[in-house]
């Protein structure tokens, strides 16, 4: 089994902490099986980075050297500047790094 270091083990460790809250409060305002979603009461297949940083509680240059390195979550560019987090994507990135930890995520 693949041990989790560095920036995405605290991310998936904090992710982990509040998941239970986050759950609940964003489940149905989402296509994420893991309630994720950009706003809540909206249903948008994409989030944007600063959302990302908050729903993982981690920072945007977190995000932003996790991209640059290819470690983290995959992520589109719209236009020149836009990066998104497509929600799909994420859960099965999410589905992914669980099971690295030993999670079972079926």
């Amino acid at each position: 089994m693949k041990k989790l270091t560095g920036p995405i083990a605290g991310m998936m460790a904090n992710f982990l902490l509040n998941f239970d809250d986050h759950l609940a409060k964003h489940k149905a305002d989402s296509y994420s099986k893991y309630g994720i979603c950009e706003k809540p009461g909206f249903l948008i297949p994409f989030i944007s980075p600063k959302r990302m940083a908050a729903q993982f509680d981690t920072t945007i240059k977190t995000l932003e050297r996790l991209r640059k390195s290819g470690e983290g979550p995959p992520w589109v560019r719209w236009g020149n500047k836009r990066i998104r987090y497509s929600v799909v994507l994420l859960d099965a990135w999410i589905d992914e790094q669980l099971k690295a930890m030993g999670f079972d995520c079926e």
